[in-house]
């Protein structure tokens, strides 16, 4: 690690390991240097430390999506070349520090925090601490326990356990609960039946203003003071336990114990402070991030190479790609970055990407809030309708910068830009108020909006005009906006796989099957894998357990119709219910005469009787089963497969007792 003393210390280190020449980027690069200097009171420091621990350890690690800067790029800390209309000093724009976001292949992430925390040591590597707050359901429950609704105190411990647990679920069922976790109720705020509000439940004032069912049971126990109300509120948002963040890191130059106190975490550090305490102390969170996707490409690139011996530079593909664009416009999109969603194909079909700026629009605005304006854009970029400026007075402001998202407001700097042009906010301003916005700072939201009002009186804007626009664009936007910088390297990575999908389909499914496999409820993802290879006429090979491996391959088979070899993806035994350590015993010791075969060669602590009834249920024994009715003119079904594979297996432990080898004894039976 090189030791950095002072800022030109810091310039001059960065300077001295660019990986480009270029005049016209050494220039950009310097700028920002210059603007560094602005920061280097806030902790600089660490990013130069991260930055030489990075650098000794390239080669492990994956790319940063933070790419809206010449200086990262220019280090190659990112493979994503800045664009040229991003707005300039964007990643300075703040009045706090950045967080990192860094993306690795999934498979080696936990590699990557291992050997950063080696790298730094323990006392100077930790993960963010979270405090777990008590929510609604678990405040009331322990409430109602604690003041004994049931009054069961007396009846000893099982019963006043039951009785206060079933008289609590009682009261719970009538708050109903939704598929993602949000409790919705309606609340009416001015006694007409027709102007009900809908609100989101958060809290047991809502819940007793909103649902009259749990409204009863509240005011029944307050007659017998109880008052479930009062404690409960005082309760919710409590803290109950202390956990740390599943990405958020932070690194220091010194021992941690002159900053913030720390907790043991397994085999690490957690802060006892949360992210925005950290944050204040002058600390840079990073957050070390893995990304499935990254294993994807890597593996396919690497199997095309094996195969046809093309390398692909999967950072530096066409972008005008007219079969990509095909792909997105078609809205086969399974298995393609950030567009595995149904709603996200159909957004695709309807905008008919024709540039790779389209593709980044729809990743930024398909998301809750900017997703009613998907419509919108595809309806002014095809012609449909023209775009809407709100009002010709903010046209000539808002026009040079909406102008290539069709009127409308995609990303955060579409946003900033607009504040600095219209409201005469200037960039940091602006990205406090996105800040303000998120977190719901009141006191931030109105001093800007008072700033942002007189700008654009200033700028001959009514004064009238300019609140409605700061009501339905501005505070709106500065809610759900997204980040162009990351959009743009998100988009990038779609692309990649788009491209892939187009240009060598059979590989990326095997590719996309293989690395999908290996994750947790990984099933329906698999299945939907597997029925979009139709759309692509390739075919998924028979299940038979004596030609299949542990993983999805591409073999090469005989079509007995056009008296051709063909290539076609040959199923896995990794199923559902199968573990990576079965499937690959069952391939090793392949092949098998049926399945007592199975029961011999195969060790019984990862073959087992559930092993083989999924591999049952999921066609892998049809071949035993023809090859048992000829011989038997009996039918096998999956539940006799098991019972022989257990009874074969009880038999094995029974000869091994005695010294019998299990092949011998098998003969003498045949």
């Amino acid at each position: 690690m090189v030791s950095v003393v002072n800022k030109e210390d810091i310039k001059k280190t960065f300077l001295d390991n660019l990986k480009i020449t270029d005049k016209e980027y050494v220039i950009k690069v310097k700028q920002e240097l210059d603007e560094l200097e602005v920061t280097y009171e806030m902790g600089k420091n660490q990013l130069e430390w991260f930055y030489s621990m990075y650098i000794n350890h390239k080669d492990e690690v994956g790319d940063t999506n933070n790419c809206n800067s010449w200086l990262m790029w220019a280090l190659g800390l990112t493979t994503k070349k800045p664009d040229s209309d991003l707005i300039e000093r964007r990643y300075y724009a703040r009045s706090g520090l950045p967080d990192i976001d860094v993306d690795y292949d999934s498979r080696y992430r936990d590699l990557v925090k291992k050997l950063s925390n080696e790298a730094a040591g323990m006392d100077r590597m930790a993960s963010i601490g979270t405090d777990g707050t008590l929510k609604l359901r678990s405040a009331f429950s322990r409430v109602a326990k604690g003041l004994d609704l049931a009054e069961a105190y007396n009846k000893g411990k099982t019963a006043f356990t039951t009785e206060n647990e079933a008289l609590v679920r009682e009261i719970l069922n009538t708050i109903p609960e939704t598929k993602n976790g949000k409790l919705r109720g309606k609340i009416n705020l001015s006694g007409d039946k027709d102007f009900d509000k809908e609100i989101d439940i958060v809290s047991i004032n809502d819940a007793y203003k909103c649902l009259s069912s749990f409204r009863f049971y509240i005011d029944k126990y307050k007659a017998k003071n109880k008052d479930l109300l009062f404690h409960t509120s005082i309760l919710e948002g409590g803290v109950c336990q202390r956990g740390v963040h599943a990405a958020g890191t932070i690194l220091t130059h010194e021992d941690f114990k002159f900053h913030t106190p720390l907790f043991k975490n397994k085999d690490s550090y957690g802060t006892q402070f949360t992210a925005d305490d950290v944050e204040s102390l002058g600390f840079i969170k990073f957050d070390f991030l893995g990304l499935l996707t990254l294993s994807v490409l890597d593996y396919c690139v690497k199997l095309i190479k094996k195969r046809y011996d093309i390398n692909i530079d999967i950072d530096n593909l066409p972008l005008d790609d007219k079969k990509t664009l095909e792909l997105y416009r078609s809205g086969k999109l399974c298995g393609v970055f950030q567009c595995e969603n149904h709603g996200m194909q159909e957004s695709m079909v309807e905008i008919q990407p024709d540039r790779f700026e389209d593709i980044s629009a729809v990743i930024a605005l398909y998301r809750p809030g900017p997703m009613a304006y998907v419509s919108k854009y595809a309806a002014v970029k095809n012609g449909r309708e023209n775009p809407d400026y709100f009002h010709p007075s903010i046209e000539k402001f808002t026009k040079p910068i909406l102008g290539e998202t069709y009127g409308i407001m995609v990303y955060q700097e579409d946003l900033m830009a607009v504040c600095q042009s219209l409201g005469k906010l200037d960039l940091i301003e602006a990205y406090d108020l996105i800040k303000g916005v998120s977190k719901k700072k009141i006191e931030i939201i109105e001093q800007y909006e008072k700033k942002f009002i007189k700008g654009a009186l200033e700028n001959g804007v009514d004064e009238k005009v300019s609140k409605m626009y700061w009501d339905r664009y501005i505070i709106p936007f500065a809610n759900y906006s997204f980040n162009k910088a990351h959009s743009a390297f998100y988009g990038g990575i779609s692309h990649a796989t788009a491209y892939l999908k187009a240009h060598y389909p059979l590989e990326y499914f095997c590719s996309l099957l293989n690395i999908t496999n290996e994750e947790k409820n990984k099933n329906d993802k698999v299945i939907e894998i597997i029925k979009d290879l139709k759309n692509f006429n390739i075919v998924l090979g028979e299940k038979k357990i004596n030609e299949c491996s542990a993983h999805y391959d591409i073999v090469q088979i005989e079509d007995p119709v056009l008296n051709i070899k063909k290539s076609v993806i040959s199923p896995a035994l990794m199923v559902k219910g199968i573990g990576q350590n079965a499937a690959e015993e069952l391939s090793r010791n392949k092949p098998y005469k049926d399945i007592r075969d199975i029961a011999v060669k195969t060790k019984s602590n990862l073959v087992t009787k559930e092993a083989i009834q999924s591999l049952g249920e999921d066609g892998f024994f049809e071949a035993f089963k023809k090859m048992f009715y000829k011989k038997n003119k009996k039918r096998l079904s999956n539940e006799d497969i098991v019972a022989i594979f257990v009874q074969n297996r009880e038999d094995n432990k029974k000869m091994d007792k005695f010294g019998i080898k299990k092949q011998e004894a098998f003969s003498m039976i045949d």
